[in-house]
C-alpha cells in the first residue's frame, strides 16, 4: 500500500507538469521548459537544476526562494542586467542555498550587490563564474550578508563605494579559492574602501587566489578588512593595486585580525595622489605574517622631506618567522620604523629584494609572481614545512604545485610544476581570467 501511494503521487505530479525533486528545468529563447530564469525558479522544487542555454538572458531582480543549481554552458551563457539602477541581477533569499556554475553575470546596477545579493541566512556558491561590469553602493559584484563561497571565479570591471567587487557584511562569512579579483574600483560619495574586496566585520579565508590591479579612492586598493573581522590569506597574491589613501594592497582597521601565510604582496602603491595622506603601499594596519613576501611596494612622499615613508607596511606587523620584507620604512623625524616589526623574526630576510618575476600565468588557476634564480626566498621556509595560520602543513603552492624539499617563501614554489589541468576548463569549467571581453 505504501509503495502504491508513492507511485500514485509521482504519477500525479508528473501529470500536473510539476518538476520533481532533482529535476532539470531548461531555459532558452524557444523550445525549452521556459524562456525566463525567474519563471524557471517559480517552477523549481528544492534540489532542482535550472539549465541555461548558450545564450544571453537579460533579467533583473531574480529571487531564489529555494535551494537550486543554476547551470550554464561556460563562456556562452551570460545573464545581464539592463545597466539601469533598478535591482540586482540575482538575489538569494534567507534560508536558501544556490549554486551558480559556468556562466557570466554582467551589467547589474543596485544599492546592494550589482550582480548578486546574498541575504543574511542564505548561502551562495559560485563555481567557474564571471562577475563583471556591475555597479552598487556596496558590493559592485556581490553584496554578501550570509555565506559566500567562490571557486575559480573572476571579478572584473565592477565598482562600488564599499567593496568594488565583493562586500561581506558584519556576521557574514566568505570563502575564496582559486579566484581572481582584478581591475575593480571604488566610486560614489563618501568614504570608499576595498576596491577589490571589503570584509566589514566578516570572517573569511582567501586561498590560492590573486587580487590585482584594483584601485581604491580612500583605503584598501586590493582589500580592506575592518570592523573586528577575522581573515586568513593563504597561498595568495596581492599585486599591482593602489589607493589614494592607505593600504595599496591591504588595509586593516577596526580591530580586525588578519593573518597572511605563504603569500606574496608586491607592486602595490599608497598615496597615489601625492597629498601625503596615506601610508602602507603593501599593507596598512596590524597584520600577522608567516612565510610571506611583502616587498617592492610603493609609498612615494613626492619630495616631502618630513613625510613618513612606508612602502611595504605601516602599523604593527607581527612576524611568526620566515618572511621577506623589502623595507621597514623610514621616519625622518627620528621615530621608529613605521612597519613596527615584532614577534618571532627567525628566518626573516629584512631588508631584502625577493627578486620576483612579473605577474604571469605560471600554471594553475590564477597568475603568480615566480621566484627568479638567486631569490633569497628560495628554500628558506620553515624547515618543518610551510604552514597556514591554523598550523596545518601547506603541501602545495598557489598554483597547486607541490612544495618540494625545504619550501620557498611566498605564494610560488620554485622548481615545481603546477598540475597540467587545474583550471576546471578540462571538465567544462571556465578559465575566466583569460576572457578579454570588456
Amino acid at each position: 500500500m505504501r509503495l502504491w501511494r508513492v507511485v500514485t503521487l509521482v504519477l500525479a505530479a508528473a501529470a500536473a507538469g510539476a518538476p520533481l525533486r532533482g529535476d532539470t528545468i531548461t531555459v532558452c529563447p524557444s523550445g525549452c521548459d521556459t524562456f525566463s530564469i525567474a519563471h524557471a525558479e517559480s517552477l523549481a522544487n528544492e534540489g532542482d537544476t535550472i539549465q541555461l542555454s548558450e545564450d544571453t538572458f537579460q533579467e533583473n531582480g531574480i529571487v531564489f526562494y529555494k535551494s537550486v543549481t543554476i547551470q550554464g554552458t561556460g563562456t556562452g551563457t551570460e545573464v545581464h542586467g539592463d545597466g539601469e539602477p533598478r535591482d540586482t541581477v540575482f538575489r538569494v533569499f534567507q534560508g536558501s542555498t544556490v549554486t551558480f556554475r559556468n556562466l557570466a553575470i554582467r551589467f547589474g546596477h543596485a544599492t546592494f550587490g550589482g550582480g548578486l545579493e546574498v541575504e543574511a541566512g542564505a548561502t551562495a556558491r559560485l563555481v567557474d563564474v564571471r562577475v563583471e561590469s556591475s555597479v552598487a553602493v556596496s558590493g559592485g559584484g556581490i553584496h554578501n550578508a550570509g555565506h559566500l563561497e567562490l571557486v575559480r571565479t573572476l571579478f572584473k570591471y565592477n565598482s562600488a563605494t564599499l567593496g568594488g567587487a565583493v562586500y561581506s557584511a558584519p556576521g557574514s562569512t566568505l570563502s575564496m579559492r582559486r579566484t581572481r579579483v582584478t581591475e575593480n574600483q571604488n566610486q560614489g560619495i563618501g568614504l570608499a574602501m576595498g576596491a577589490g574586496v571589503l570584509l566589514d566585520g566578516a570572517t573569511g579565508r582567501i586561498e590560492e587566489s590573486t587580487i590585482d590591479l584594483n584601485r581604491a579612492r580612500d583605503y584598501g586598493g586590493g582589500a580592506a578588512i575592518c570592523g573586528a573581522g577575522a581573515v586568513d590569506i593563504v597561498s595568495s597574491t596581492v599585486s599591482g593595486n593602489d589607493t589614494w589613501g592607505s593600504g595599496g594592497g591591504i588595509h586593516v582597521c577596526g580591530g580586525s585580525v588578519v593573518r597572511l601565510s605563504s603569500s606574496t604582496v608586491t607592486l602595490n602603491a599608497a598615496d597615489i595622489d601625492h597629498d601625503f595622506d596615506g601610508s602602507g603601499g603593501g599593507i596598512s594596519g596590524p597584520v600577522e605574517l608567516t612565510g610571506t613576501i611583502v616587498a617592492g611596494n610603493f609609498d612615494d612622499p613626492w619630495g616631502n622631506v618630513f613625510a613618513v615613508t612606508a612602502p611595504d607596511c605601516f602599523g604593527p606587523t607581527t612576524s611568526h618567522g620566515y618572511n621577506v620584507i623589502g623595507t621597514l620604512g623610514t621616519d625622518v623625524l627620528g621615530g621608529s620604523a613605521p612597519c613596527g616589526l615584532i614577534g618571532d623574526t627567525t628566518g626573516n630576510h629584512v631588508p631584502a629584494d625577493p627578486q620576483l618575476g612579473a605577474l604571469a600565468d605560471n600554471g594553475g588557476a590564477t597568475p603568480t609572481h615566480a621566484l627568479l634564480p638567486g631569490s633569497p626566498a628560495r628554500d628558506q621556509g620553515d624547515p618543518g614545512g610551510c604552514r597556514d595560520p591554523q598550523g596545518d602543513i601547506l603541501e602545495r603552492d598557489q598554483r597547486r604545485a607541490p612544495r618540494v624539499g625545504r619550501c620557498d617563501l611566498g605564494a610560488f614554489e620554485g622548481g615545481a610544476e603546477a598540475p597540467l589541468f587545474y583550471s576546471g576548463f578540462e571538465s567544462g569549467g571556465l578559465l575566466a581570467w583569460s576572457a578579454s571581453r570588456p
